[in-house]
This record gives structure tokens, sequence and C-alpha cells, in this order.
């Protein structure tokens, strides 16, 4: 992305001619591209259901558009070396491998959005005869923000919005009740910031705007020193910030990648992009209410509102312009040596070198790299077209971790009425409307026992182990203690025997409740899972991420779907060590029969059951599933 001028020398060694250039060059670059579009199709499908990237489309034409304004028409070969473009591509190949490996959607878009940037940095301007990859930075604006912190942001900005409204309410005499995002006004249904917060007045749309204003007046101002070693800051202040909880350090880094990326005037920019978004949008609403109380306006619906909205999108990127020009004019002209960093590595540079340069052609092992990349992303484009087309075909299929029938219907004659002296005594099944990673059904029986109430639970499924002791602390629990024990109990099928170890968890709350919790898994063709003695650290970690792997890649690296099993014990006071023990020799009698009726349901072999015998193994007639709310205990 270097800006330095490049001087076109005829005598330049390897130049091939236009056309050779861009079948040596584009050609393997589309390749690559056009193999992640399925996924890209989908990324672009969700991404139209969300209202704040509604603009999205405009992102991929702005892109299109300079890079077609100023492609080098009249240069015979229009490529040039450049070891930055080479990360790039190795970064857009990275991301293509992660997509297919987790069929991550997300992980497709940035994978496109490395390719272009990586074919455009490596592109002469016609104009400039620098490179042509910052007009690649409109595409940049429509991937949406890793670990949510887009939707963090945005009730950042509503939560704002919403305070400067109040104050502003107060100060011209309406009368109104705040409560969080919503105006209360006398004899209205109030008015949500969240609404009128989204759409194309969002803060995304002006900053995809600033964006394609600073590529526009080329106001982005960096080099190849510049972005990396404001990256590595950038990279650096993040990870302090979420090893030490700092949410502001996540800001500043933001803040650090602009630099290094657009310099400090587009940075400027963008920063006021943040500021005349919540200025705009705080105008907006302080004009609906006005408008319907003092004038009988009704700004709130219909195509007033969306004038309202459109011409608030207008004023924003007017501010913007004027923002930008005041930014030159306090600054002066621009420095053609780049940033800091820049000055800096040519101080340290004994030798002075002109800002010109002569262009080299792309060396033989940078073609290699590109063609590789382009067949790998090829092939990996052929795995994905058929689960792909699927999901396009119907508007409810969504792209999961699992096989479609990895959840095995239970019903409550599964479990027997009587288990020593533990009587059930209830019944109940929940479906979840969630991704099945994170357990779409589960079927809980509940008992009634002389010195408590047990609860057991059959979850599923699961991609990999699921730290269950984690729900419970969601839940209001603090966890005391958290071991793994080494139980003699044994899972017996066709691949061997296999040590069936469970965990064992202790609970208490504030309010003097202490809970006992006991589970364990078994994978889909009933053996067990080793369970992992410490959850939490780089070992938990990484058992995360190959949960996250898709099923076809994950059942044959590592294993298919797993199970939960569990009984959970409430009491009012310390659970003695006389309950312990109960609630250990029932849990291991049950959670053998709910293997055996696993086993049985597949139609899998289930000779040599285990090495622990059930406490009672008589079961009873089915009765009808009963159908209702979530239990009380997490799942």
């Amino acid at each position: 992305m270097a800006t330095s001028t490049t001087t076109l020398n005829p005598a330049d060694d390897g130049r091939t001619s236009s056309s050779q250039g861009l079948f040596k060059i584009a050609l393997p670059y589309a390749i690559a591209i056009a193999s992640q579009l399925p996924m890209l199709l989908l990324y672009f499908r969700d991404l139209s259901g969300l209202p704040h990237y509604q603009f999205f489309p405009f992102s991929v034409l702005a892109t299109a558009v300079f890079a077609f304004w100023r492609w080098p028409r009249d240069v015979e070969n229009p490529f040039q070396r450049s070891w930055l473009s080479n990360i790039l591509l190795v970064g857009g190949l990275f991301c293509g491998l992660v997509c297919i490996l987790f069929q991550a959607q997300w992980f497709a878009a940035f994978s496109v959005m490395l390719l272009v940037a990586s074919l455009l940095t490596r592109t002469i301007d016609g104009e400039s005869l620098g490179s042509l990859g910052l007009a690649s930075l409109p595409f940049f604006t429509c991937l949406m923000l890793p670990m949510r912190q887009d939707t963090r942001l945005i009730v950042w900005l509503q939560r704002v919005s919403a305070s400067i409204t109040s104050m502003i309410l107060d100060l011209v005499g309406l009368k109104h009740h705040r409560e969080g995002n919503v105006i209360r006004v006398p004899g209205t249904e109030g008015y949500g910031i969240e609404e009128m917060c989204s759409g194309v007045q969002s803060f995304f749309t002006l900053f995809f705007f600033a964006v394609v204003l600073i590529v526009f007046f080329r106001r982005a101002q960096t080099n190849t020193y510049q972005f990396l070693a404001a990256a590595a800051l950038a990279v650096f202040t993040f990870v302090v910030g979420m090893a030490a909880s700092i949410p502001v350090l996540y800001l500043i880094a933001a803040v650090i990648l602009l630099y290094g990326l657009m310099g400090a005037r587009a940075t400027l920019v963008i920063a006021s992009a943040v500021f005349w978004s919540i200025f705009m949008n705080t105008v907006r609403i302080v004009t609906i209410p006005i408008a319907q109380q003092w004038f009988g306006i009704d700004l709130v619906h219909g195509l007033a509102h969306a004038l309202l909205g459109y011409a608030v999108l207008i004023a924003g990127i007017l501010l913007l312009f004027s923002t930008d020009q005041l930014i030159q004019f306090v600054l002066g002209p621009q420095d053609p040596d780049g940033g800091i960093f820049v000055r800096l590595a040519k101080s340290l540079n004994k030798k002075k070198k002109s800002s010109k340069r002569k262009r080299r052609s792309i060396s033989t092992a940078s073609k290699g790299l590109i063609w590789t990349s382009a067949v790998v992303l090829a092939l990996c484009g052929v795995v994905q077209v058929g689960q792909v087309g699927k999901a396009l075909a119907n508007p409810n299929i969504k792209i999961h971790f699992f096989d479609p029938n990895v959840t095995i219907p239970f019903e409550e004659g599964d479990i027997p009425n009587e288990i020593a002296n533990w009587q059930k005594v209830d019944y109940k099944k929940e479906i979840r409307n969630r991704s099945a990673d994170f357990g779409l059904r589960s079927d809980g029986w509940q008992f009634r026992a002389p010195r408590c109430s047990p609860y057991v639970s059959f979850d599923q499924p699961f991609p990999a182990w699921h730290e269950l002791t984690t729900c419970y602390k969601n839940a209001g629990w603090k966890l005391i203690k958290r071991s793994r024990v080494e139980s003699n109990s044994k899972t017996v099928s066709q691949s061997g025997e296999r040590p069936w170890p469970y965990i064992e968890a202790t609970f208490k709350k504030e309010t003097g409740e202490h809970a006992y919790l006991l589970f364990s898994f078994f994978d889909a063709q009933g053996d067990a899972l080793n369970a992992p003695a410490t959850w939490g650290g780089v070992g938990s970690y990484f058992m995360r991420l190959r949960g996250r792997m898709a099923h076809q890649w994950r059942s044959k690296l590592f294993q298919s779907e797993c199970y939960q099993n569990q009984v959970f014990v409430q009491t009012n006071g310390p659970i003695s060590d006389d309950l312990r023990t109960e609630v250990r020799d029932r849990y291991l009698a049950i959670r053998e029969i709910i293997r055996q009726r696993f086993l049985e349901k597949q139609n899998l072999p289930t000779a040599g059951g285990s090495t622990t015998e059930p406490l009672n193994s008589a079961t009873t007639n089915s009765s009808n599933d009963l159908l209702g709310e979530a239990s009380n205990f997490p799942q």
C-alpha cells in the first residue's frame, strides 16, 4: 500500500505484455476469489438482514469503481513486486482454509477482501503511479467486527444518544422519562433509540462514506513500515486489553491500526464520523418528539420518517466533507513522505534514497505463490459448493457444525421410574431455537429422594467437550470446587474398553443454597470422552477451537458429536459426604442406562455394556412427552 512515486522504466527486466500480465496475475486471483463466492453469498445474505449493514452493496461497488477508474491502462505490465501484497495473499489463503475447516462465512468474506487488497496492492495506480491498494478500503467496511464488537459499539452509541437526547429535551422543557434506550413522552408509545439509530443512519453507514471520501481525495497516506509497526502495536494493545479486561484499550488499538493503515489525516476523518453519527442521530431523535408534541407532525411512520432519515444522512455526509476540509486547512499540505514511522525508518537508513524508484516486476516465487494459492482455494471451493447450495435453496437452512441426523430422541420411559430410593416425578423436553453446537435438545427427569430432589438430564448434541460448570456459573452459582474423578466404570464397545471419568463440581449461592453436579460425555458410538482435569487454560481453548470445526473434518480427525449426561442436586445447606456418595452411585447407574438406550435407539451393538451394573434396570412403559417450559436448572 505504499504511496511512493514509481518510475516506469521501459528497460525493466522481465516485463511482459499487458495481456500476459493479466493472464499470469489477474487470472489466478480471479480463480481464488471465485472459489469463495458460495460462502460469500451466504455472508451477504445474512448481512442483508442486519439494518446497520444495509450499505454493503455500495461498498463492493465503490471498490470496483475506484479500481476501474485508476487502473493503469497505458502500462504494458500493470503489476509490480510487493511483499506486502504477498502477506495479504497468504492471509487470504489462510482465511480461506479456516472457512473450509470451520464453515465460517465471516472468514470467507475476509479472505475475499484480503485477496482483492493483495491484487490491488501489487497493481500500479494509473494516476499517482503508486499502489492501488488503498482502493480496496471501501470493501472492508462491510466486514462485521469480530466477537460482536459491532453490536457493542451500536449499544454504546444508542446509550450515548439516549442520554444526550434526554438532556436536550429537559432543556427545551418537553416532559419525558427515559427508560434505558427508550424516551417516554406522555400520550405516546415511546421512542426507541435502537430503532432510530439503525438503517442508513447508523454509524457504519457514515463510516463507509468517510472511507469513500478518504480514498476519493487520497487522504490516506501510509507505507509498509508504518502499517506493520502500527499493526504490531495495535495487536499488542488489544491483547493487553483482553488480558486486563480494559475495554478502552480496544478503542486505542483500533485508532492505532487506523493510523497505520491510513495515516493521521484519514484517522481524524474516521473519528469525526463517530462524532457526527452521534450528533446527527441525536438531532433526529430530538426532532421526532418535538415535531409530534409541538406541531402535530408525525415523523415516526411512513414517508416522512424515511425522508427525515435520509436528510440526516445527507447532513452527516456534508459535515464529514466539511471536517475533511478543516483538517486540510489546519494541518496544511500533505507530507509526501508519509507518517512518522516512514520518516523514522528513513532516518535510520544512512543512505538517502530518492522517493522515486524503478518498478520491479513480480518475482517467479511470487507468481508461484499466487498460482498455488489459487489452486488450493479452488479445491476448497469445490468442497463447500454442495452444502452452500442446500443453504441457498432453503432460507431456513443454515450451515451448522453437525450432520442433520445426530439428535437422538428420548422419552420419559427411557429412564426407570425408580432407581434405588430415587422416585421419578416429572419429565420435560426442551428444544432450543439456536445453533446445534450449544445443545439443540435436552431431556430432563425430575426425581424425589429422601434427602434431596435430584435432576437428571440428557443434553445433545455437542461438537466437543462442553464445560457444564460454566453454564451454572452464568446462572448465578459460584463454583467452589471442580475435579475429575477417575471412576472404575468403563465403556465397552467395538473400539475396545475405555475408562469413563466424570466431573464432580460443588456450587454455592450467596443466599445459602448449595449444589452438587456430576456430568460426563460419550460420543456417537457410545465411547467415553476423556474429561479434562482443568478448564480455562490453553488446553481448553484448543479443545473449544477443535469443537468449532465442521462435522466432516472433526469426525475424521478427532471425533464425531458427543452427548452429555448430568445429575444436579440442590440443597438448602451444605451437602454431606453420605449424600455425595449416594448421588455418585445413582449417577453411575443412570449414565449407563442412558448410554445403553442411546445405542439401542441407533441399532448399535450393546454387548459388553459397562463394568458398572445399574442399581435398578427396570423400565416402565413410555408415556406421552410433556412439552413445557425449560427446567429451572440451566442446561
